[in-house]
């Protein structure tokens, strides 16, 4: 029997916290790779900072890791 609050079972229904993402333009100098995410929807949130982990999901739903670092949710 698998977990009820397993992420797989949690994303199929609809409950896993998913938004959109912006990237913006790559800075050599820095080695930065600015990335926006934005319109979480289902984030019962609170002001300040987070650890965030990154993915993107493609069309046959596999997920990549993007990234991960702290930002602020404001």
């Amino acid at each position: 029997m698998k977990d009820i609050n397993s992420e797989e079972l949690l994303l199929r229904q609809g409950k896993v916290p998913t938004g959109e993402i912006a990237v913006g333009e790559y800075d050599y100098h820095t080695s930065a790779l600015p990335v926006i995410v934005y319109n979480i929807a289902n984030f019962n949130f609170v002001l300040g900072e987070y650890h965030i982990h990154v993915y993107a999901v493609n069309t046959d739903g596999q997920q990549y890791f993007l990234g991960e670092g702290m930002g602020s949710v404001q």
